[in-house]
């Protein structure tokens, strides 16, 4: 090979760092750098520090806007309505004790509107296990919108970030990450040698496959 082959398969190299490594090497590696990493949360909960975290069991205030399956909701609003509708019908000490056992706490809270809202013992955990959401550790999925727009969420020639590709759910991995005091949906230390392994090695085969061209 002369100078002047090498040089120009120099060039070769150059325009395809430049045009086409972010297409074939760069973007295919992230996404499914990005594909493990929910994988690993939502199956194990495991964060890249190494720590899972775990649902709230703390009495919370709950809505019918809570609730994913509205027919829990609709069910538990209809007996506490019952449970006062059977109370006209007891006296004295009887229809305290009756309205005690039977009837939901509820409570108003004023923000943003009046709201009419119920205490939930067992808090977030029990509210998710009731509705048939694992809660032995957080998955940060209940609704699902957050990883339904968890990708891609921009890219230079050099460099590719992942997130929320929607509005919607980078708002909900900002609330989380604040909440748990960490970004959770970082990679962790195997991930990160792992994407740089497979980028290491699809560029030496491109410039092996250019200079023996």
């Amino acid at each position: 090979m002369t100078v002047d082959d090498f040089i120009k398969k120099l060039d070769i190299l150059e325009t395809y760092m430049q045009e086409e490594y972010v297409n074939e090497v760069l973007l295919p590696a992230t996404m499914t750098m990005a594909a493990e990493i929910s994988t690993r949360i939502k199956d194990t909960g495991v964060l890249s520090n190494g720590k899972s975290m775990t649902y709230s069991t703390k009495p919370m205030l709950i809505g019918k806007s809570s609730f994913i399956r509205q027919s829990m909701w609709d069910a538990m609003y209809n007996k506490d309505k019952s449970a006062r509708e059977s109370e006209k019908n007891v006296k004295g000490t009887d229809k305290k004790a009756r309205g005690q056992k039977n009837r939901l706490k509820w409570v108003t809270v004023i923000r943003n509107g009046v709201h009419h809202l119920v205490v939930f013992d067992g808090g977030y955990k029990r509210l998710r296990e009731i509705q048939g959401r694992q809660g032995k550790f957080k998955d940060y999925f209940y609704r699902g919108e957050m990883w339904a727009g968890y990708g891609i969420k921009s890219y230079t020639s050099t460099q590719v970030t992942i997130g929320g590709m929607n509005k919607k759910s980078q708002e909900i991995i900002n609330g989380n990450s604040w909440r748990d005091k960490t970004e959770i949906i970082a990679p962790n230390k195997k991930e990160i040698e792992q994407l740089n392994l497979v980028i290491k090695e699809q560029i030496i085969k491109k410039i092996n496959d250019i200079l023996n061209s």
